[in-house]
């Protein structure tokens, strides 16, 4: 997704927000619930039998789970789904029903509302929602129920803590997570090493701090003013012989994804969203958020940055240097479309040289945003070399109300996160093939996972587990993380539009969303709305 997306995707969950707001005054469980109630398990009826090993008896039972998961992703996941049934069949059975990423939320708050007995059983959902929803009373604190029923299966010290830490409300557990990932950069290393751009003795391409992509910005600007700057068309069927650019039609980099990378920049500053009440915003006195902000509108008035939200025919014709977007997308489109056979090719303007060169050969690589934003002063802190990622986590609902189907819900959850084939492959490294990392340390510590490692070009732009940073826990955090997005997206459309052209006045912006957003998050704390 790109900025118009994210653009839309802000909008449409300010809607979401407006609805749930509505809901709560409409009946359902949507948060009027006291912690007590929500961290009761009061309404599971122990119906649990043994058999003569201690195993849970699971008498054919059926599991409704709502996922999140879309395509690309969605053709393998039904693949893991079906190898579970075939597995547990005649003892559990999950009915998978997939939602959109813009219906999801919608459909579970209306269906909770006004269809109580048509609610999912299970959620796997983004991790970042969990303790909005166990907040508003939709789920079990899973802890208390393993404690309860004795349920020791998952050792959550694999757990990377840095993408687990969104799965908890009032301290306690309410999510298992499944993985991280994250929006990565797609760079064309080819350009910049043609031009004697790279760092390193023009031998690594890939910007590892917030100084370093800022001078590769200003390099590429000055040398595509001055008529020195060679670009090459790498899609499919095109000529790809080395040209100058018109300095006219190109920008190093064009606008940033509206809430990624903001979330990393205010993550690897030491910032957070919200104070610890969770009721008080704050991203908007961090520094590093603050920078984040201003170096757009600076790098927007002196051509280093363009304002086209969509650019993947810029990206891949050589007009700009840097393609954000999910990773699921870099395999399925780049590798194929751009990092295609014939630039392995001598012809059609390769040459032998070029041929022998990998980073000729391949000139898509791919990256995560670490250190990109993070001030130097902030480089060697905890998150300093951290970056914003989200993922999938699995709760189970209070629709559920027989124990014995809410250990079935905990055996899938095992299964997906822990559990192996005959060939002692883990199903979740199989998953993570789609485009993400797995949230567990085992799984990718295995020798399989890093086999994977070698040949995935995703993956390896995902990189390490331990360096994503998860959203923090949030009661509100549809309506926090809206802020969040919307100062970004209104300082954007204050460049393209002309009413921003200093940074101060993209400050004030900041500053007219967050006190706009506090006022509306005071009354739903408040419980006014």
């Amino acid at each position: 997704m790109k900025l118009n997306k994210h653009f839309t995707v802000a909008l449409a969950s300010s809607f979401l927000t407006i609805s749930a707001l509505s809901l709560a005054n409409c009946g359902g469980n949507t948060g009027n619930n006291g912690t007590d109630d929500i961290l009761s398990i009061d309404t599971l009826t122990n119906d649990i039998e043994y058999d003569e090993n201690n195993e849970v008896i699971f008498p054919g039972v059926s599991l409704d789970v709502w996922t999140i998961i879309g395509d690309p992703d969605l053709s393998t996941f039904k693949g893991l789904i079906d190898d579970f049934n075939m597995e547990y069949r005649g003892q559990i059975h999950i009915n998978l029903r997939n939602i959109g990423h813009y219906d999801f939320y919608g459909s579970l708050e209306n269906t909770w509302a006004y269809e109580p007995e048509n609610a999912p059983d299970v959620l796997i959902m983004h991790n970042e929602k969990t303790a909005e929803y166990a907040a508003r009373g939709y789920m079990y604190p899973l802890d208390t129920l393993m404690e309860e029923f004795d349920w020791n299966k998952i050792d959550f010290s694999n757990v990377y803590e840095n993408i687990d830490r969104s799965q908890f409300y009032s301290n306690h557990r309410f999510g298992i997570p499944i993985d991280g990932h994250g929006f990565i950069m797609n760079i064309r290393q080819d350009i910049i090493k043609k031009n004697g751009l790279g760092f390193d003795n023009n031998t690594r391409f890939v910007p590892k701090t917030r100084e370093e992509f800022q001078s590769l910005l200003e390099a590429l600007r000055e040398k595509a003013d001055a008529g020195t700057l060679l670009v090459r068309n790498i899609t499919r069927g095109q000529d790809h012989s080395w040209k100058v650019v018109n300095g006219a039609e190109f920008y190093p980099e064009f606008l940033q994804s509206t809430d990624p990378d903001g979330l990393g920049a205010l993550y690897a500053n030491g910032g957070s969203m919200a104070d610890e009440t969770g009721k008080t915003i704050t991203f908007g006195k961090n520094k590093g958020f603050q920078t984040y902000l201003t170096d757009q509108v600076e790098r927007f008035n002196e051509k280093l940055m363009g304002e086209a939200g969509v650019n993947t025919e810029a990206f891949s014709s050589g007009k700009t240097i840097f393609f954000s977007e999910g990773p699921w997308w870099t395999s399925l489109n780049y590798d194929p479309n751009m990092n295609n056979s014939e630039l392995r090719t001598v012809g059609n303007g390769v040459t032998q040289e070029e041929v022998n060169d990998p980073v000729y050969a391949y000139p898509l690589t791919a990256s995560n945003t670490a250190g990109w934003w993070t001030l130097e002063e902030n480089e060697e802190t905890e998150n300093g070399s951290k970056w914003y990622g989200n993922g999938h986590a699995i709760s189970i609902t209070r629709h559920v109300t027989s124990a014995t189907t809410a250990l079935a819900a905990l055996e899938f959850a095992n299964w997906l996160t822990q559990g192996t084939n005959d060939k002692d492959e883990y199903y979740l490294a199989e998953w993570s093939e789609a485009g993400h990392v797995p949230a567990w340390k085992n799984v990718y510590e295995s020798e399989q996972y890093q086999a994977l490692l070698e040949k995935d070009l995703t993956l390896r732009a995902l990189g390490d587990p331990a360096n994503i940073i998860s959203m923090e826990p949030l009661q509100y955090e549809t309506t926090i993380f809206n802020a969040l997005a919307n100062a970004v997206s209104s300082v954007q459309s204050g460049l393209k539009g002309g009413s921003i052209k200093t940074t101060e006045q993209a400050l004030t912006a900041l500053k007219d969303v967050v006190n706009s957003a506090q006022g509306s998050l005071d009354l739903l704390s408040s419980g006014i709305l």
